[in-house]
């Protein structure tokens, strides 16, 4: 009897091995995620408001848009609306859509009568279809006494655009404070985070028959930028340290570079809307990791209409803290046109400073 030998090279023995173990892995270890998408991809109604209560005045804007495909690149409008800002049961103002405005708290109390600590606040829209949705009522919660603000410097390996490793300087801003309130409540906070630099003109050789200028520069936080702390994620009643800004050593602090924190005191419910929302724009993670849920909104149809309406209206009690950063504190930064040859006439923002973008020559009232 004849006998047959098969005989397989080893390049086919390799792919077919390798063939094996992908069906094996996968066939094992993918799962099938059912995720929950809206019906109606865009046009939907959304409703983004805020009442901000300061020391002296509340401050409040309610923006009223809707929802747009991938491909949109525009803000979706929406025909007129009635926004009504309703406090204690009273309507007090009818707003225009994205207008902020701005009262003083004793006229307010004045007018609807009560005190800050009792004052109810929602808001109602009317679209032109008759529509009408109404925020769940909001009260201002009370804030801890303001914290404190301080500076690190770090340092960091990076490797620069030839790919060579370098070293480079970074200024950490950080926060510490109480996380409980006057009654006793603990409380979360959202912090926003911006500067301003100043800068000076450098003269020219020979000099031009002019003086050189000085600019104040306004630095803004990046939109999807959310510096949240969690009252669960404290266990004291105190915060010590929380990393609230990054910044790269450079020119912008060879003169004094002044930030500016709005810290807004969030309940519960507030900080539960902005976690779901930093975790929608600050997505960490792999592509087989759950997506984030759909953000809860506290806007809801009154009228019973089906009709689906994204969004929030928060009430917060806000607080400014400010830092001025020295020269001796940030290791004393070049100038941006340092060792640089000038000579007249120059257009440069070397010599011509409002040509930084958003820059001013008006001194910050707060400057010291």
């Amino acid at each position: 009897m004849k006998r047959y030998h098969h005989i397989i090279c080893p390049r086919v023995r390799t792919y077919l091995l390798g063939f094996i173990l992908i069906w094996v892995f996968t066939s094992g270890c993918i799962d099938t995620i059912d995720i929950e998408l809206p019906e109606q991809s865009s046009g939907r109604l959304v409703v983004d408001g805020y009442l901000n209560r300061t020391d002296s005045a509340y401050i409040f804007q309610v923006r009223v848009s809707s929802t747009q495909t991938l491909d949109t690149f525009t803000i979706g409008e929406v025909g007129p609306v009635g926004i009504t800002l309703i406090a204690n049961d009273q309507e007090v103002q009818q707003l225009e859509n994205g207008i902020i405005y701005k009262r003083s708290i004793i006229d307010f109390h004045d007018e609807i009568g009560g005190t800050p600590d009792e004052a109810r606040f929602k808001i109602r829209v009317t679209t032109t279809e008759g529509a009408i949705f109404e925020s769940e009522e909001q009260r201002i919660i009370p804030a801890p006494p303001p914290g404190s603000l301080d500076v690190t410097i770090i340092e960091r390996s990076e490797l620069n655009s030839a790919d060579n490793i370098i070293e480079r300087s970074y200024l950490e801003l950080r926060i510490s404070g109480d996380i409980t309130n006057q009654n006793g409540q603990r409380v979360s906070f959202k912090w926003n985070v911006s500067g301003n630099y100043k800068f000076n003109e450098i003269e020219t050789t020979p000099p031009q028959a002019r003086f050189p200028k000085v600019c104040y520069v306004e630095v803004r936080q990046a939109t999807n930028t959310i510096n949240l702390l969690l009252s669960e994620e404290v266990s004291s009643q105190h915060f010590d340290s929380v990393k609230i800004n990054e910044s790269l050593l450079d020119y912008r602090f060879q003169e004094g570079y002044y930030y500016t924190v709005v810290q807004h005191t969030l309940n519960q419910d507030a900080a539960q809307y902005w976690d779901e929302v930093r975790a929608g724009v600050q997505r960490e993670g792999t592509i087989f990791d759950v997506p984030p849920g759909r953000t809860t909104s506290n806007i809801h149809p009154v009228d019973g209409s089906d009709q689906e309406v994204l969004g929030y209206f928060i009430a917060t009690q806000v607080d400014t803290l400010r830092r001025l950063v020295r020269p001796a504190e940030s290791g004393y930064q070049r100038h941006l046109c340092a060792f640089q040859e000038l000579e007249p006439p120059c257009n440069s923002s070397c010599c011509e400073c409002l040509k930084l973008l958003r820059s001013s020559t008006r001194k910050p009232h707060y400057w010291d």
